[in-house]
């Protein structure tokens, strides 16, 4: 997870009117900005800055472009290329004459989402989190529990036994509501603590899901993140496409859920609020919504002749129908994303990650009587 230290120190650099070199290097800069602004995230810190001509860029740091804005980046060997406004594009992909990722593709959760396994763990850093899951009906009442995880030596009578720890959950607070959207108001959650949240109805429905409070350091930097970001004022969709980058790297999906969910009812949406809507439902457990999303995402992404993120949203596709055990329809999905990536300058590792995902999907069908 990208830790995100957006300190108001950092920030200064923001405002101030820097008059950045003009020598010739070989890192890429920014070479002109029109009609927005961009915002740019620091390799080393996390920092969002605003972005300047001439400005110099280092490989690991990203580049968030305001709606509307045309933002066009020079790279090490001359060729000056386009940056997508409204997402966040690192400078490896911008630039493909860099070294393509030094991130290797190391993701198996849709592997794990095929054999009925649930892999993620969203995290929560308020006080009183709000939690939502899948809406089964407009008159559907929820019983609502949530415990810990409490890991405990365990007990054996033989004193020379190598000691073990069990884990054990211990209910901390319950709740009935009528919708699938509930504050947390309960006892405090402790900083790094685990935590299971339990939702039922009386027709037999359910839903489960781990999920963990913030560490204190990590509270902070969140926190100062968002902070450093309502500073700078920027445009309500950008602002909320910023902040959602940054809880998204923290793994607080339900954060961006609340904060995405009341744009979609606007006009002109991106098609990466689509995207990230569709990430943070899938994370979540809400599986109908996920899909909805990434194909609203698709739908919107290919009007706007925006490969990359056409790519990811097919490839999100896929996990929703990894997470339904539809083995034929995510090697489908993943068949249609593949060319895609294939196709951009820098895939940063998804063609050959696809090939592997379908080839394993291939030799468990094959041993599947």
């Amino acid at each position: 997870m990208n830790r995100l230290k957006l300190t108001l120190c950092a920030l200064s650099g923001v405002i101030s009117l820097v008059s950045w070199p003009t020598v010739a290097t070989a890192r890429p800069q920014i070479h002109s900005i029109e009609d927005g602004t961009v915002q740019v995230r620091r390799q080393d810190s996390g920092v969002y800055i605003y972005g300047r001509s001439r400005m110099p860029l280092e490989p690991r740091d990203a580049l968030l472009p305001s709606q509307g804005a045309r933002v066009r980046v020079t790279c090490p060997n001359g060729i000056r290329q386009s940056v997508t406004p409204g997402r966040l594009s690192g400078v490896m992909v911008i630039c493909p004459d860099l070294a393509r990722s030094l991130d290797g593709r190391d993701d198996d959760d849709l592997l794990q989402l095929l054999a009925g396994q649930g892999p993620y763990s969203p995290q929560v850093w308020r006080e009183m989190p709000t939690f939502i899951w899948p809406d089964v009906s407009p008159e559907a009442t929820y019983q609502v529990a949530v415990t810990q995880t409490i890991f405990v030596e365990a007990e054996s009578s033989d004193p020379f036994a190598i000691p073990t720890t069990e884990s054990r959950e211990t209910v901390i607070y319950e709740a009935t509501v009528t919708a699938n959207r509930w504050r947390y108001d309960g006892p405090p959650l402790k900083a790094a603590g685990r935590y299971q949240l339990q939702v039922t109805t009386a027709n037999g429905w359910g839903y489960q899901t781990a999920f963990q409070q913030l560490a204190e350091e990590t509270t902070a930097d969140v926190t100062t993140g968002v902070e450093a970001l309502l500073a700078l004022e920027l445009e309500p969709v950008d602002e909320a496409l910023a902040l959602a980058y940054l809880y998204r790297d923290a793994e607080l999906y339900w954060e961006v859920i609340t904060l995405l969910q009341p744009l979609v009812a606007q006009e002109t949406i991106p098609a990466t609020l689509h995207q990230l809507l569709a990430e943070s439902y899938l994370k979540t457990g809400s599986v109908g919504l996920a899909e909805t999303h990434y194909g609203a995402a698709v739908t919107l992404a290919q009007a706007g002749e925006d490969s990359r993120t056409t790519a990811e949203a097919w490839v999100g596709l896929a996990k929703v129908a990894a997470g339904q055990q539809q083995h034929e329809l995510t090697a489908q999905r993943l068949a249609t994303a593949q060319p895609l990536y294939a196709e951009l300058a820098v895939d940063e590792g998804w063609v050959t990650m696809i090939d592997d995902w379908l080839s394993k999907i291939q030799q468990g069908s094959n041993t599947t009587p």
